[in-house]
C-alpha cells in the first residue's frame, strides 16, 4: 500500500505531471527547457528538462494551469488547460518547433471510461450544470443514487452513512458547507478506495477548494424563482479574491522579467486571499404537486380560541373541528410555514514565500435554519411547526515544504540525497471541526418545563387508617374463634383542591379546561363551575397529560394548539492531525523516458467525539407526576 508503481498514486489534493520535450522534426532531446506552470496568469512552479529532455512536477496542487515552455533555440509555446487530478500523474510530451510566432495550444479535457473507478468533475463542469450541491454532482456517477433532489446519497448499495468526504484533505462532519462556486476540482470514488482514504463501504468524495488570484477580483450572483414557480427561491453568492503581497515574476537566469501577452508585467503571488459567501432561502423545499387544504385564518383562531365545546348530541365534549365546512377551507399548493434557509462562507489565505514553501489556512461553515413542515401539522397546527437548526463549522492548516527538486543547476539538489530521491517533499496539516444540531418548539427552546404549561394543580394527600392485616385466633383445640385485626396507615386519600390556569405560556392548550370553568363578568375564566372536577383526572387538560385523548382530530391532523413532542441536540467535534511524504524513486536509464517510480507514506490521527440526548418533554411531565405519587 505504500509503494505504488506507475502513474497512479493516492494523494489527497496533488498529482504529477511529467514527460519528455522533443524537436518536433527530428525527435531529439531538448535539454535545460525552462518549463512553468502558472494558474490565472500567476506563476506556480517551474522546472527544467534534463539532459535526455525529461522533465517532472511532483506534488502539485491539483487544478487547471497554463504550461510554458522556452529554450533560446526553439519557439516560446503555451499549453493552455492542462488539467492535474489528485492523486495521478500526468503524462505529457511535448514537442518544441521553429518559428517566430509564439505557439499557444489548447489541451483537451481528458474523458474517462464509465468503468473507470473514479470520476472527475471539473471547475467547467460544475459551471455548467444546473444542478446545486455536492451529492447532486455526485449522482452523476453509475452507481451513486438519492430518492430526490436535496436527498443524501447512497452508493454501491450502500447507506449514506457509508459514505465519506473530504475538502482540501480534511476529512468532513456534518454537512459539505462549500459553495459550488467554491469547488475547482471533485473526485467521485465508488470502488477502488487508495488506501489513504479508507473508512467507506459506499463512496469517496474528495473536494479541492479554489485558491488566490493573482489579480484582485470579485463577483455577485442573484438567482429568483420568487414568482416563478411554487419553491419561492432565492440565492446570493459573492467571491472576493486578489494578492495581498506579490512580486515581480522573473525568468529562470534571475534577470529578465516575465510580461504577458498584453505587455503588462506578471507578477507572482506571495500570499493571496479568497472568500466567498452563500445566502438561500426557499418558501417550500418539496411544495405539492395538487391543491392541499388549510383553514382560514378566523376560523382557525376561533378554534383556537375554543377546542371543546359541548357535544349537542348528548353528553360530554366535542372537537369544535367536528364542524368545519368547505367553507372553512382554503387551497393551497405550499405548504404553510415550511421556510427554509441556510448561509454558507469559505476563506482560504496562501503563503508562498518561496517555491519550496507553502502555507495554507482555510475555513469553511454552514449555517441552516427552518421550520419542518409536516402533513400532521398541515390543517390545524401549522404556526407551531417544529424549529430545526443546524451549523458545521471547519478549520484547517497546511504546510507543505520541498526538501529535493528536478531543477538542473539548484545548489540544493547537487547532494547525494536528491540524486536518490527526487521531488522529496513532506506535508503537515491539521484541522479542527464542529457540527451542531437542534430541534426544538420554536415558542419554548430549551425551556423544556414550558412545553404542555397550562397551570398548577392543587392535590391534598390525606393518611387513611383502616385495617391492613388480620390473624386468627384458635382455641386448645386449634379451632378459629376469632380474628385480631392490626389497624394502621391504609392508603392516601387524594383530594383534588382545584387549579389555577396560566394562559400565557400555552393560551391554546390552557383553552382546553374552558368547559371547566364559567365566565365572570369580564368574561376571563377565572370562576369556577359549581361542577367543577373533583379529581384531577377530570380535566381536560393538565400540565404534559392530554386525559381526554386530544393529541390528534380525525386520527390524522394533530390538534389546535398541540405542541411538539421532542426535543433534540447533538454536537460533534473533530480533531485531526496528518503527516505525509511524497518523493520519486528514479530508475537509470541509458536513455529515452526517465522511468519513476512515485511513493508516498504518511499518518493520521483522528479524534471523534459525538455526543447527543433526545428529550420528551411531556414525558418529564409523567416522571414528576408519578414521582410526586410515590
Amino acid at each position: 500500500m505504500l509503494l505504488q508503481s506507475g502513474s497512479y498514486i493516492a494523494a489527497q489534493t496533488t498529482g504529477s505531471l511529467q514527460g519528455k520535450v522533443t524537436d518536433k522534426d527530428n525527435g531529439e532531446a531538448v535539454m535545460m527547457a525552462t518549463l512553468r506552470l502558472e494558474k490565472e496568469g500567476s506563476y506556480i512552479t517551474g522546472t527544467a528538462s534534463d539532459l535526455d529532455g525529461n522533465y517532472n512536477f511532483s506534488t502539485v496542487e491539483a487544478g487547471k494551469y497554463d504550461l510554458i515552455i522556452e529554450n533560446l533555440s526553439y519557439t516560446k509555446k503555451t499549453l493552455k488547460g492542462i488539467e492535474i487530478w489528485p492523486g495521478k500523474t500526468e503524462m505529457l510530451d511535448i514537442e518544441m518547433g521553429f518559428g517566430n510566432e509564439i505557439e499557444i495550444v489548447e489541451v483537451l479535457d481528458k474523458k474517462l471510461n464509465i468503468g473507470d473507478p473514479i470520476t472527475v468533475i471539473t471547475e467547467e463542469d460544475i459551471r455548467n450544470d444546473p444542478d446545486r450541491g455536492v451529492e447532486e454532482k455526485a449522482n452523476r456517477k453509475a452507481g451513486v443514487n438519492s430518492e430526490d433532489a436535496g436527498e443524501k446519497s447512497s452508493a454501491n448499495g450502500s447507506r449514506p452513512t457509508g459514505n465519506d468526504m473530504y475538502i482540501d484533505g480534511e476529512r468532513v462532519i456534518g454537512r459539505a458547507a462549500i459553495s459550488d462556486l467554491e469547488i475547482a476540482m471533485m473526485q467521485v470514488y465508488t470502488n477502488g478506495m487508495p488506501a489513504e482514504f479508507g473508512d467507506a463501504t459506499g463512496m469517496i468524495i474528495n473536494i479541492i477548494t479554489k485558491g488566490p488570484s493573482t489579480r484582485f477580483g470579485g463577483g455577485v450572483q442573484l438567482e429568483s424563482s420568487q414568482f416563478l414557480d411554487r419553491f419561492g427561491e432565492n440565492r446570493v453568492n459573492a467571491y472576493f479574491t486578489g494578492p495581498i503581497l506579490s512580486k515581480v515574476m522573473m525568468k529562470e537566469n534571475g534577470r529578465d522579467t516575465v510580461f504577458g501577452k498584453d505587455g503588462a508585467i506578471k507578477r507572482q503571488t506571495l500570499l493571496g486571499y479568497r472568500f466567498s459567501g452563500t445566502y438561500f432561502t426557499t418558501k417550500d423545499g418539496r411544495p405539492s404537486a395538487l391543491p392541499t387544504y388549510r383553514l382560514k385564518d378566523h376560523k382557525l383562531q376561533e378554534i383556537l380560541n375554543n377546542p371543546l365545546i359541548a357535544n349537542p348530541s348528548g353528553a360530554g365534549h366535542v372537537f369544535a373541528s367536528d364542524f368545519l365546512t368547505e367553507a372553512d377551507l382554503e387551497k393551497s399548493f405550499v405548504r404553510s410555514n415550511a421556510r427554509s434557509s441556510y448561509a454558507q462562507y469559505s476563506g482560504k489565505i496562501e503563503y508562498k514565500p518561496k517555491e519550496d514553501f507553502f502555507f495554507t489556512l482555510g475555513s469553511q461553515g454552514e449555517f441552516n435554519w427552518g421550520n419542518l413542515a409536516s402533513v400532521d401539522n398541515q390543517l390545524f397546527n401549522y404556526n407551531y411547526n417544529p424549529l430545526e437548526k443546524s451549523n458545521t463549522i471547519r478549520f484547517t492548516g497546511k504546510f507543505r515544504h520541498t526538501l529535493t527538486s528536478t531543477i538542473p543547476g539548484n545548489e540544493k539538489d547537487s547532494s547525494k540525497l536528491s540524486s536518490v530521491f527526487q521531488n522529496l517533499s513532506y506535508e503537515l496539516q491539521a484541522g479542527y471541526s464542529q457540527s451542531n444540531y437542534s430541534r426544538e418548539d420554536p415558542r419554548y427552546g430549551d425551556r423544556l418545563w414550558e412545553y404542555g404549561y397550562v397551570g398548577k394543580f392543587h392535590e391534598s394527600r390525606r393518611p387513611v387508617i383502616g385495617e391492613i392485616d388480620s390473624m386468627p385466633v384458635f382455641n386448645n383445640d386449634m379451632d378459629t374463634i376469632g380474628w385480631e385485626v392490626s389497624m394502621g396507615h391504609q392508603s392516601f386519600y387524594n383530594s383534588f383542591d382545584g387549579f389555577e390556569l396560566n394562559r400565557d405560556i400555552n393560551p391554546g392548550l390552557a383553552a382546553y379546561n374552558n368547559m371547566m370553568l364559567q365566565p365572570n363578568v369580564w368574561g376571563d375564566f377565572t370562576n369556577i363551575n359549581e361542577d367543577a372536577p373533583t379529581s384531577i383526572n377530570e380535566m381536560q387538560m393538565i400540565n404534559g397529560l392530554n386525559t381526554g385523548g386530544y393529541t390528534s382530530a380525525y386520527g390524522l391532523f394533530n390538534a389546535p394548539h398541540m405542541n411538539e413532542s421532542s426535543y433534540r441536540k447533538s454536537n460533534s467535534t473533530q480533531i485531526r492531525g496528518s503527516v505525509k511524504v511524497n518523493f520519486d524513486l528514479p530508475l537509470p536509464q541509458k536513455s529515452g523516458n526517465a522511468m519513476r517510480h512515485s511513493i508516498q507514506m504518511g499518518g493520521v490521527f483522528e479524534q471523534r467525539i459525538e455526543r447527543s440526548n433526545n428529550i420528551d418533554p411531556f414525558g418529564l411531565w409523567n416522571l414528576a407526576y408519578q414521582s410526586a405519587n410515590n
